[in-house]
């Protein structure tokens, strides 16, 4: 008949009964008049019902009956689930917004990352015992914590393991030297490289460089440079410049003379955030928080500085050298995000460079221009820095 509302037949939350209802009241309190369970409380499945008699082809959509557990255990594990998918989703938008752009987003960038999969450890086998409706919010913020948090590659860039390369690149941040425990001959030597780019380099430390024979070497305030190829030129940024804004980096660009022609290579140490950080991770706020903003406005001047310098040499060019930032912070989004990543390409795992106790950080780089491509990256054996040092090899397009 004209204007009869047509009404929709639905089970109830047991699954044991159909109910029926009048599709114009879509009250949320519906229950069922037999076992007195809720029936739809979101309304999506009687929308659906309702849309699919007018549109057949909506009456494949089946909504899932969402059980809300009684006893204490599954109410713990739904709340639970549901809480660490919302923090995972939180701290991934306050580490890749937020980072080096607000103190509580730096925390996370210079953090351990890890902590945020250690609730994944209990709740991935407990959801997967006690209410496997809730494995995919779980697994999802799992894979969530592994990649944009903790920043996992999967090298799907790299190239085959004997795949040929023009230039192999290796940075290394040796802190002064003395705890290693390789001579810098042999660090060249194990690692195999074209061109070794060591910051925190001492005088002494660079006269046993000099071992490495038949090379080109440079050292340049705390950057020493062995070369297997011919150095044209080298440029030393004056220190004066980071030091009117407060600064401690350091910025030297080279030209080098390879079989397939010239080459530019710019190594930087930049300055840290460090003397922010610690005193805010030991609650002094008052003090730690000033000092963070100063040191995040000094970084920024550095990276702008040295990223034109960069820029100002031969083409293509390579940069390398402790960035002392992620590649999720907004000064390196800002400043080398144009630049390629070789690890970031062709690296395969987290590529951590940086250990510090518990916190691992990728904060020692190897950037390229176009013009050139990576075959491969990866973290260098430990020789007893506090750095692990990171290599790429690189190929002339």
């Amino acid at each position: 008949m004209a204007g009869q509302v047509q009404q929709i037949v639905l089970k109830c939350s047991s699954g044991k009964h159909r109910v029926r209802l009048n599709p114009q009241k879509f009250w949320a309190g519906a229950r069922c008049p037999v076992c007195r369970t809720a029936i739809d409380p979101s309304r999506m499945r009687r929308i659906i019902a309702s849309l699919a008699k007018k549109m057949p082809r909506i009456r494949s959509l089946r909504l899932p009956v969402v059980r809300i557990p009684r006893d204490r255990l599954g109410q713990v594990l739904v709340g639970a689930a549901l809480s660490y998918f919302g923090i995972v989703l939180g701290t991934w938008v306050l580490l890749w917004v937020f980072g080096d752009r607000w103190w509580p987003g730096t925390l996370v960038l210079f953090g351990p990352r890890w902590v945020f999969l250690l609730p994944a450890l209990a709740l991935v086998p407990l959801v997967a015992w006690k209410q496997r409706m809730l494995l995919v919010p779980t697994l999802l913020a799992t894979l969530v914590v592994v990649g944009p948090i903790m920043g996992y590659r999967t090298g799907f860039g790299a190239g085959a393991e004997d795949e040929p390369y023009d230039l192999r690149v290796m940075t290394y941040n040796i802190a002064s030297g003395r705890t290693l425990t390789r001579a810098m001959w042999e660090i060249v030597a194990v690692t195999e490289v074209d061109v070794a780019a060591f910051q925190e380099c001492s005088r002494e430390v660079f006269r046993r460089l000099l071992e490495v024979e038949e090379w080109h070497h440079d050292f340049s305030g705390s950057a020493c440079l062995s070369s297997r190829f011919p150095i044209e030129s080298i440029d030393m940024m004056e220190r004066d410049t980071f030091a009117a804004a407060g600064g401690s980096g350091m910025v030297v660009r080279y030209t080098l003379a390879t079989p397939k022609g010239r080459i530019g290579l710019v190594t930087v140490h930049l300055d840290t955030p460090r003397e922010g950080l610690e005193p805010i991770r030991s609650g002094e706020l008052a003090s730690g928080l000033p000092k963070l903003r100063e040191k995040t406005m000094v970084r920024n001047v550095e990276s702008r500085q040295a990223r034109e310098w960069a820029r100002a040499g031969v083409h293509p060019f390579v940069v390398t050298g402790d960035f002392n930032m992620p590649v999720e912070s907004n000064i390196y989004e800002r400043y080398w995000s144009d630049l390629n990543n070789a690890f970031d390409r062709a690296g395969r795992g987290f590529g951590a460079t940086r250990y510090n106790g518990w916190i691992r950080a990728r904060i020692d780089h190897v950037l390229y221009s176009d013009g050139l491509s990576a075959v491969r990256s990866y973290v260098g054996p430990d020789f007893g820095s506090d750095h692990r040092p990171m290599i790429a090899d690189l190929r002339w397009r």
